[in-house]
């Protein structure tokens, strides 16, 4: 079975508010990461894939030294892009409550029930 696996640029932008907590905590556990340079990864991909399933941590790609890019399992990078909908979905939420939009919890609740029932 082969592994397929997503090579992503490294960026953490700022972000103020919670989220910007969860990501500052995501920057600080990316720095606890491994790393590998590329002209190692070029020589030897095979190894750096089994290294990811392995640990089923990120791998980071350095070119010269500094952060490039960052090698993940493709069940990784899914389970994370699902995380970020999620939390982008927070955000989305916490902008609406704060500009008074949205709905009213009680509305939502009894709207959930009359679905349920139906099934």
């Amino acid at each position: 079975m082969a592994l397929r696996y997503l090579i992503a640029r490294c960026s953490f932008g700022r972000v103020n508010g919670p989220l910007g907590v969860i990501l500052g905590r995501c920057k600080a556990m990316a720095k606890v990461t491994s790393s590998i340079p590329l002209t190692d990864l070029q020589q030897d991909a095979s190894s750096a894939l089994k290294r990811v399933r392995r640990s089923k941590r990120p791998l980071v790609v350095t070119e010269r030294g500094k952060a490039a890019a960052v090698l993940l399992s493709i069940n990784a990078y899914e389970r994370r892009e699902k995380e970020r909908e999620i939390l982008r979905l927070l955000a989305l939420g916490e902008a609406e409550i704060a500009a008074g939009e949205g709905y009213d919890l009680d509305d939502v609740l009894t709207e959930a029930d009359k679905l349920l029932k139906k099934l």
